[in-house]
């Protein structure tokens, strides 16, 4: 069963995690597997596309779906090959960008999602200006 949409913007939505610790989400329900999203200072239309050059730097990162308010790419884990799904999704009235990220298969990811999603943070947030982490 799919974990319910927890956001949307148009047809690309974003879901809650599901019961499993091997998810991480600005959205989640569960406060365990709460992350927080990024804030958006200033209006920017190619944020998204902005988001997708920067993590295409980072190593075994490919984009499956961008538009111009969402974008998810796959992460392949160097050990085993594991793929993560990680999702972007604006959400403009409140200048934040939502963020999840979660392995396809197993169990536990033993942190690794949320490790990834601090990474990116940082990342982020010193390459586009614009796009800051909440504290």
């Amino acid at each position: 069963m799919m974990p319910p949409v927890v956001f949307a913007v148009g047809d690309q939505v974003i879901r809650d995690c599901p019961s499993t610790p091997n998810c991480v989400c600005s959205l989640a329900s569960r406060e365990a597997q709460r992350i927080l999203p990024l804030r958006l200072s200033t209006p920017d239309a190619k944020l998204i596309e902005k988001v997708a050059s920067a993590l295409n730097s980072m190593p075994g990162t490919r984009v499956e779906c961008q538009t111009d308010y969402y974008l998810h790419v796959t992460f392949r884990t160097r050990w085993l090959g594991f793929v993560d799904d990680v999702e972007f999704i604006m959400d403009a009235p409140r200048n934040l960008v939502h963020l999840r990220s979660a392995s396809r298969l197993g169990y536990s990811d033993l942190g690794v999602n949320r490790r990834r999603m601090n990474s990116i943070t940082e990342l982020l947030s010193s390459q586009i200006p614009a796009l800051q982490s909440i504290e």
